[in-house]
């Protein structure tokens, strides 16, 4: 399942995607959060937001803007099972430069390096490392054009 969320600041409207590695919906009526998580795993925060949220909330991990490397990563896998033992859905951060990597790195405005192959590398990497349940594509494609049509079809 693909979720596609978007919302508007003031003139500027912004999508975020989200994919949910091929799982239903859970068929529940119960309120449902999602955490954008971008903080270290000490202390016991982790565990106080899982116990904290309504079953079936969306956490999301974010060791580095994506998952850094693996020893960064595992970092987190002891709170992300505690996470998903205690019914909460765990997805992996990515960001996509809107699609256009090459277009943005050539305005300055960013560094380029989000290709198809980075970002598909670091959706693996979640998967593989932390187990988690899908995938947030931040800075996801504000207009719609050949060429992040392509980007995001490839993902």
């Amino acid at each position: 399942m693909t979720i596609t969320v978007q919302h508007t600041a003031g003139a500027n409207a912004v999508l975020s995607g989200i994919f949910l590695g091929g799982a239903e919906a859970p068929p529940s009526s119960a309120p449902r959060i999602l955490v954008p998580s971008y903080f270290f795993p000490a202390k016991g925060e982790w565990e106080t937001m899982c116990n904290d949220l309504p079953k079936e909330s969306i956490v999301i991990v974010n060791p580095e803007n994506g998952p850094a490397t693996k020893a960064r990563s595992e970092e987190y896998a002891p709170d992300v099972k505690y996470c998903q033992e205690q019914g909460q859905i765990v997805i992996g951060y990515v960001f996509t430069e809107w699609g256009e990597p090459e277009r943005v790195k050539a305005e300055g405005k960013s560094e380029g390096t989000q290709t198809e192959t980075q970002v598909k590398k670091e959706i693996e990497e979640y998967f593989e490392w932390l187990g988690v349940s899908g995938i947030f594509y931040d800075q996801y494609a504000t207009t719609r054009n050949s060429t992040t049509e392509a980007y995001y079809q490839g993902l």
